[in-house]
């Protein structure tokens, strides 16, 4: 409802998500607005989205190249649970079938209501033979601490990061291609400037897109990514209905 009145009000409404084009998203209906756009896979994709949810139009695509997908799967990857996003499908891959990165991956798969397909050991290869290229690679691990500090010290890879996308996995951004890059390839579509947005975000890939935005509001639940690079952080979490909560002080403040 939050959302439907900004919208009447004269904002544009964008999804921005390091979830794929065949995760379970809001679509414009549900949300009761007549046009929404979709930054996904941490901004490796820019689409135009019907109403049902479906993409009527794709502005913007990355893919990852052949020399980052091997740096990601062999090495940050290796003994551990991995997932790749190609455009509207998903592949992953468990280890030997370990049950612990596989209650990981089935926990992640219920969050984003997909079914991925399972490309087997010789995931690499098979990744590699598909018509096209990964938008976005995820690595599991249940030990956090552990895969941040090895995602952070991976290197040697072009243009890419890999943050923590949540409390057990890793999400590879595009860095010339974020989430701030995929708002600002919308907002020049859309003829507005990026110093009139409001952004929110609660993850260390949103840090990007919280910072360049006009005005960046973090949960406050958000990593600590988020938070410092929002202009202020709510006073309440995603449980508390946070965005809609800043939507009304926003509207009101108008």
């Amino acid at each position: 409802a939050a959302v439907a009145r900004a919208s009447r009000a004269g904002y544009a409404i964008c999804l921005c998500t390091g979830r794929s084009l065949n995760c379970r998203l809001p679509s414009a209906h549900e949300l009761g607005i007549a046009e929404l756009y979709l930054v996904g896979c941490n901004g490796a994709v820019v689409c135009r989205l019907a109403e049902d949810g479906s993409v009527a139009e794709t502005i913007f695509e990355t893919q990852l190249s052949h020399a980052n997908i091997d740096r990601i799967a062999l090495a940050l990857g290796a003994g551990r649970a991995q997932k790749a996003d190609v455009g509207s499908r998903q592949y992953y891959r468990v280890e030997a079938a370990d049950e612990v990165q596989s209650a990981l991956v089935a926990a992640h798969n219920a969050i984003e209501q997909t079914t991925p397909t399972d490309l087997g050991s010789d995931y690499v290869a098979a990744l590699k033979r598909l018509d096209r290229a990964p938008n976005k690679m995820t690595v599991f691990d249940p030990d956090a601490q552990k895969l941040r500090e090895e995602a952070a010290a991976l290197g040697a890879l072009e243009n890419i990061e890999v943050v923590m996308g949540g409390p057990n996995w890793a999400d590879t951004v595009d860095t010339a291609h974020d989430k701030a890059a995929g708002i600002r390839l919308l907002c020049e579509r859309l003829g507005i400037s990026i110093a009139s947005c409001v952004a929110f975000g609660d993850g260390a890939n949103d840090a990007s897109m919280l910072a360049t935005c006009g005005l960046g509001i973090a949960m406050a639940q958000g990593r600590d990514e988020a938070k410092e690079a929002a202009d202020r952080v709510s006073a309440w979490t995603n449980d508390e209905d946070a965005v809609a909560r800043e939507i009304d002080l926003l509207l009101a403040s108008d």
